[in-house]
């Protein structure tokens, strides 16, 4: 995953079709690690059990 992605279409208001492209884009490129995912899975267990996650 790139640390910088450049925006040169940027210089617009925010939000709209335009925003949703590049969501979609980005969504496409990117993809979550399994730590993260084995990270998420644990706190929602301990949120189920009432345990503070941090």
């Amino acid at each position: 995953m790139a640390d910088y992605v450049s925006n040169p279409d940027g210089k617009g208001p925010a939000g709209g079709w335009g925003s949703l492209k590049s969501i979609a884009r980005i969504y496409g490129e990117s993809w979550p690690t399994p730590a993260v995912l084995e990270t998420l899975a644990r706190q929602a267990a301990e949120t189920e059990q009432g345990k503070p996650t941090i």
